[in-house]
């Protein structure tokens, strides 16, 4: 029984395979089985697996007798797998060779998480660094304003995650991920290992850029059912405000700060009453985002500044040190300001 089941899916995927399947071969952890599901690809990607399989019998290949997409394609890969470990690459995507190592030494250490991911470097179109959150609770709040976990970076403790009856669901197509670490998350404690450990691939054929809009929607939907697990029964205009903080999207305008103050507390007092997300790590999760949305504000530091600390998310949630230092500096900031305009 190997130590690690990496599972893939591929489909069209000659330019970028090789390389991918190389890092894999390149591990310094050599205790692996490699399940590729070739997903009815119409170009060379049968030929370029079949060579690799040839090469080494940890390999196995196997071939959808018509095109399935990926959810249904990783159902299959899961019930081969039979590692104790899951690990989980794209056919775009290049694991480092201490990944594999280091992502077994992590959970053998903390038996407690279920999934663990790591950080990741951005190559090809675009470069830098995720570097998502990295404890459980934080992951957990993260997850109901955005993807918080690289699913190409991932590895899973394969019992429990088969014993919670965990999988892909294809109702949400070009999503599947997001959608399994929220049901995941409510069975297993989710981790990430703060070190980069995977180099993640942008171009113009992956699916988050080829079907960007229905990708949009389908998160959407995975974000509304957050929501209804709250009680809350989001507007088209809150749901288009949950995710523009989501993204980050903030708008330095009255409007919007008072408009995400509003709708920051509502998702607070939702929660006391709910108790659906670990308290006190979502007060400081909100906390987080509203100073963010302040800061951001850069026209209106003096105005920002005393909504920040007016406010009730500043006032009862409360703010670790870190989070009152910045706000120190939005108020030097603001006297700087002053000072020039007065002389």
């Amino acid at each position: 029984m190997p130590k690690i089941s990496v599972l893939m899916s591929v489909h069209n995927g000659e330019p970028y395979l090789p390389s991918s399947v190389e890092s894999i071969l390149r591990q310094t952890l050599a205790d692996w089985e490699l399940v590729i599901i070739d997903d009815a690809s119409t170009d060379n990607t049968g030929s370029i697996l079949a060579e690799y399989a040839q090469q080494d019998t940890r390999i196995v290949w196997l071939t959808n007798p018509m095109n399935l997409g990926l959810a249904e394609s990783l159902n299959i890969g899961l019930k081969v797998a039979r590692g104790e470990y899951i690990a989980r690459q794209d056919a775009d995507d290049i694991s480092l060779p201490s990944r594999f190592e280091e992502q077994v030494a992590f959970m053998d250490a903390h038996p407690e998480i279920g999934i663990a991911g790591t950080w990741v470097e951005i190559m090809g179109d675009k470069q830098g660094i995720w570097s998502h959150p990295i404890n459980s609770e934080e992951i957990r709040c993260a997850l109901l304003f955005y993807n918080p976990v690289t699913h190409s970076s991932v590895m899973i403790r394969r019992e429990p995650f088969v014993a919670a009856g965990l999988g892909y669901d294809r109702r949400f197509v070009n999503a599947e991920d997001y959608a399994l670490w929220v049901r995941a998350s409510r069975h297993l404690a989710l981790g990430t290992i703060p070190k980069v450990l995977l180099r993640y691939r942008v171009h113009s054929e992956q699916v988050s850029r080829k079907f960007e809009q229905s990708q949009q929607h389908t998160v959407a939907e995975i974000q509304l059912g957050q929501l209804r697990d709250l009680n809350i029964d989001a507007t088209p205009d809150e749901l288009a405000l949950h995710r523009q903080i989501g993204q980050r999207m903030y708008l330095p305008t009255r409007s919007f700060i008072l408009q995400s103050e509003k709708w920051l507390y509502k998702l607070y007092l939702a929660n006391e009453a709910q108790k659906v997300y670990p308290e006190p790590a979502f007060c400081r999760y909100l906390a987080w985002r509203w100073r963010a949305i302040c800061r951001a504000a850069t026209p209106l530091r003096l105005w920002a500044l005393a909504r920040f600390w007016r406010s009730p998310l500043s006032k009862n949630i409360g703010l670790k040190a870190k989070m009152r230092l910045s706000a120190i500096y939005m108020w030097e900031v603001a006297v700087q300001m002053l000072r020039r305009l007065r002389f």
